[in-house]
């Protein structure tokens, strides 16, 4: 099998995890980690089913709010309409979760997710909607939860507006 493509200015001491893909077409957006001395969230896309890779780019603004020990969650999908697709990934650092989204899975963008508490939840799935996205937790394996608690949470995005059910413990913007 071949390996991922690895940093090539970084030097042997840098691997790189793949934590999810997410796939419309021919085009492929692989979320990693590189770990080094510290880890760091890289973005990968393929424009033809993963047979050659780039390596995405955070705009200015998310380079600079992009914080060191940040990490690749694993949870990426790509939601396609008439007019436009929006790929998004999730990472976390400590008990926060972000939320990195891109128009073409090579310039991504970088935002915290509000009110998604680690402590009760831990996610699990992420998928695109029709309308937006759709999170999925299951009860968090760190701590005891309340019996309502123990079907995970549920949280929805949809044009930018949050949704909430009973459910839901926080929101992404789509």
């Amino acid at each position: 099998a071949e390996q991922f493509p690895a940093f090539a200015d970084r030097g042997a001491d840098v691997h790189t995890s793949v934590e999810g893909f997410a796939v419309d077409g021919q085009d492929v957006v692989a979320i990693a980690t590189a770990t080094g001395r510290l880890s760091v969230p890289t973005f990968w896309h393929s424009p033809d089913a993963g047979a050659t890779w780039q390596q995405g780019a955070l705009s200015t603004q998310a380079a600079e709010a992009t914080e060191i020990a940040e990490e690749a969650s694993g949870l990426a999908a790509v939601r396609v309409t008439a007019d436009a697709r929006r790929w998004l990934a999730l990472g976390s650092k400590d008990r926060t979760t972000i939320a990195w989204t891109s128009a073409d899975g090579q310039t991504w963008d970088r935002t915290p997710a509000v009110g998604i508490d680690r402590a009760l939840s831990d996610l699990a799935e992420l998928a695109a909607t029709q309308d937006g996205f759709v999170l999925v937790g299951r009860p968090s394996t760190r701590r005891r939860t309340a019996p309502s608690r123990r079907c995970g949470p549920l949280l929805t995005a949809s044009r930018g507006r949050r949704r909430r059910s009973r459910a839901t413990v926080g929101s992404v913007a789509s």
